[in-house]
C-alpha cells in the first residue's frame, strides 16, 4: 500500500506577517544574543524577526520579554536546522529559493517587487527572509532523508483505527486543539520559563491572536502544523489532565494554562458530539468538502477595562466612520498606521472554519473591498475587511464517520494511513530536533 501520495513539502506561512526570518543585517548596533555551536545569533537578528512578526509596528512593553524570549527560541532550532543539512551536505540551489519566494509573494497577491518593496518598508532586507526560505527547505530534505525512511504504518495500526471508531459508538466525542510547551525542568515551585511562555500565548489569544496560527508557531506538540487540532477524542482517550477542564467547557471556549508531567497545555474545545440515540446511517467513505479560505486585513481599537462609557463610545464612533473613509485593500493598508495596536494588520489567508461562528458568520458574505460593521470582543473593536477569496473542492474521508464495511476500503484505508504516516513524521521531527538541541552547546549572553 502507498502510504504517502508526495514527498515531504516545506510549509511555508501564506502572509509575510507572520513570516520570520534569520540573518539579517541592520542599521542596529548587533550585540551577540546567543551562541550556538559554532554560529551566533544577534540582538539586529531578533529584531528583524520581530519586525515580520508585527508589520513593523512596536510591541506593547509588558509583552515585550515574551516576544523577544519566543523569537530567540525559533531563531536558536533554525540554526540547529541549518547546522544539520550542512554536515549532511544538502545544499539549496537559488532557484529554489527564487521560485519559492516568488510562490509566496503571489500566495498573498503581490508581485515579486510588491513582496519586496513591503518587506523593505518594514525595516527587513530581502536577503533575510530568503535566508529564512533557505533553512526551511534545507530543513525539509533533512527530515526527507534522514526521518521519512523511518515511517512505515502496518495493516495492524489501520485495523486499530476502526477499532476505536467502534469502541466511540454511544459515547460523547471532543473536538479538541492543544497548544503545548515543554517545562524546561521539574515543577519545584520556582520560577519556570515554560510557565510565561505559556501565559504569554494565552494573552495573544485572548486579545484576539487565531488559535490554530499561534498553535502551528509556538506549540511543541506533535499535533503543531495541524493547528493543535487533536481530532475527535471521548474523555477516556484524553490526557487525564484534560478531562476535568474539557468536561465543563462549552464550545469555542479555551482554557487557562493545565499543568501536567510534560509541561503547559492550553486547550480549545472545537466542538462537542453527543452520542446518537440510534446507530447512523453508513456513509460514504469519500465527501467533496469545500475549504474556503479568505485574505482578512484588520483595524484594531483598544478598550480598557473600566473605561468611561463616553471614550467607548467615541472609539465605537471612529469605527464605524472608517466605511466612509476605506473602500478598497488598498485604502485599508494606508490606514494602518494610524492605529497602533498589534492586532491591526493584514492577517494574510485564514480557513473560514478557523474563524469564531459569529465572525465567520460575518466575513463569509463580507463582498471584497467592503469593510464590516464594527464587531465588539472583550478586548476592543475592530473592522475587517475581505481582499481575497479562494475555495477548492476536495475530496477526503472522515475517520470518525467510517463503519465497519469501510474496513475493507482499500481507499479508507490509504487515507488513513496517510494521516498516521504524516502524524508519525511530525513527531519524528520534533524528536530530532529536541535532540540536537540537547547535544548542542547554546550560551544565551543576553
Amino acid at each position: 500500500m502507498q502510504i504517502f501520495k508526495s514527498g515531504f513539502i516545506a510549509v511555508f506561512m501564506c502572509a509575510f506577517l507572520t513570516m520570520t526570518s534569520f540573518g539579517a543585517m541592520a542599521m542596529e548596533r548587533a550585540e551577540i544574543a546567543a551562541v550556538v555551536n559554532d554560529d551566533i545569533i544577534t540582538t539586529t537578528d531578533i529584531q528583524t524577526r520581530l519586525r515580520l512578526n508585527t508589520g513593523g509596528r512596536s510591541i506593547p512593553q509588558a509583552e515585550k520579554k515574551i516576544a523577544y524570549d519566543t523569537v530567540l527560541d525559533e531563531l536558536i532550532n533554525e540554526t540547529l536546522q541549518r547546522q544539520e543539512a550542512k554536515t549532511l551536505s544538502i545544499q539549496v540551489e537559488d532557484q529554489q529559493i527564487r521560485d519559492a519566494f516568488s510562490r509566496i509573494a503571489r500566495e498573498n497577491g503581490l508581485t515579486v517587487q510588491q513582496f519586496r518593496d513591503r518587506l523593505k518598508g518594514i525595516g527587513v532586507p530581502v536577503e533575510a527572509f530568503y535566508d529564512k526560505i533557505e533553512t526551511d527547505i534545507a530543513w525539509s530534505q533533512v527530515v526527507r532523508r534522514k526521518l521519512r525512511p523511518q515511517v512505515s504504518i502496518s495493516e495492524n495500526d489501520i485495523d486499530a483505527i476502526f477499532d476505536d471508531i467502534e469502541r466511540t459508538e454511544g459515547k460523547t466525542q471532543y473536538r479538541v486543539a492543544e497548544i503545548f510547551v515543554a517545562s524546561k525542568g521539574a515543577f519545584s515551585g520556582g520560577n519556570d520559563d515554560s510557565k510565561s511562555k505559556i501565559d504569554g500565548l494565552l494573552k495573544q489569544i485572548v486579545n484576539g491572536g487565531s488559535f490554530p496560527d499561534i498553535a502551528r508557531r509556538h506549540s511543541e506538540a506533535p499535533g503543531a502544523s495541524r493547528g493543535g487540532d487533536l481530532g475527535w477524542l471521548t474523555l477516556e482517550q484524553m490526557d487525564e489532565a484534560f478531562r476535568p477542564h474539557v468536561l465543563n467547557m462549552k464550545a469555542g471556549q479555551v482554557s487557562q494554562p493545565i499543568q501536567s508531567n510534560r509541561g503547559y497545555h492550553i486547550l480549545l474545545l472545537i466542538e462537542r458530539k453527543e452520542p446518537q440515540s440510534q446507530a447512523p446511517q453508513k456513509q460514504a467513505v469519500k465527501t467533496p468538502v469545500d475549504v474556503s479560505k479568505v485574505r482578512l486585513q484588520q483595524i484594531f481599537i483598544p478598550v480598557s477595562e473600566g473605561e468611561p462609557t463616553e471614550v467607548r463610545g467615541a472609539k465605537m464612533a471612529r469605527a464605524a466612520a472608517l466605511q466612509k473613509e476605506i473602500q478598497d485593500c488598498e485604502a485599508m493598508r494606508s490606514k494602518f498606521d494610524d492605529f497602533d495596536s498589534q492586532l491591526t494588520g493584514d492577517l494574510g489567508y485564514v480557513d473560514l472554519s478557523d474563524l469564531p461562528e459569529t465572525i465567520g458568520n460575518v466575513v463569509k458574505d463580507l463582498p471584497p473591498g467592503t469593510l464590516s460593521k464594527p464587531m465588539v470582543n472583550p478586548q476592543g473593536i475592530f473592522v475587517l475587511m475581505v481582499c481575497d477569496r479562494q475555495t477548492e473542492t476536495v475530496v477526503e474521508t472522515a475517520p470518525e464517520t467510517l463503519n465497519a464495511e469501510a474496513r475493507e476500503n482499500e481507499a479508507a484505508r490509504e487515507q488513513i494511513a496517510n494521516q498516521l504516516g504524516s502524524r508519525k513524521l511530525e513527531g519524528l521531527q520534533q524528536r530530532y530536533l529536541r535532540d540536537l538541541r540537547a547535544a548542542a552547546f547554546v550560551d544565551l549572553r543576553l
